[in-house]
């Protein structure tokens, strides 16, 4: 599948589950080193931020902090 070059809404979304990575897990996408390719794919298939998030901590074993 092909991507538009540049997409607010998606950059938007990246950004929302970045942040709850932060905050939740003290960790980034890059941190974890989730692939722009697989954010874009869960994106265009009308996954949520959360639905990613929960995707990102069942494959890597995140446990909340505090």
């Amino acid at each position: 599948m092909t991507y538009p070059l540049f997409d607010s809404e998606f950059v938007n979304w990246q950004g929302d589950l970045d942040t709850r990575l932060k905050d939740g897990f003290d960790r980034s996408i890059r941190d974890l080193g989730v692939e722009g390719k697989t954010l874009l794919d869960h994106y265009y298939s009308g996954v949520s931020v959360f639905g990613m998030l929960d995707v990102i901590t069942r494959q890597h074993g995140l446990m909340r902090m505090g």
